[in-house]
C-alpha cells in the first residue's frame, strides 16, 4: 500500500501506477497535479489500471483547481 497527500499524493500516484503489480492499494489525498499537470495527463492516458489495484482518491471542496476532480471523472470508467 502507498498513501500520500499534496506532493506526496502526486508521488504516490506516479509510483503506485507504475508498480501496480507490487502496490495493491493506493491512497491519494489532494494531489499536487498542478506541478506537472501536462506530464501527468500524458502519463495517466497511457496507463491501464489493474482491476486488482484499489485506489482511493480524496479531493476537498476548496481545491485550487479542478485537476483532481477532472482526473477522477475522466478515469472513473476504467476504475470500474
Amino acid at each position: 500500500a502507498m498513501i500520500g497527500s499534496s506532493l506526496g499524493g502526486n508521488i504516490a500516484q506516479f509510483i503506485g501506477l507504475e508498480y501496480q503489480d507490487r502496490i495493491g492499494c493506493l491512497g491519494v489525498f489532494s494531489s499536487a497535479n498542478w506541478l506537472h499537470q501536462e506530464a501527468f495527463n500524458r502519463y495517466i492516458e497511457r496507463k491501464k489500471l489493474s482491476p486488482e489495484q484499489r485506489i482511493f482518491i480524496y479531493v476537498g471542496t476548496e481545491e485550487a483547481d479542478d485537476t483532481d476532480k477532472t482526473l477522477m471523472a475522466g478515469n472513473i470508467k476504467q476504475a470500474y
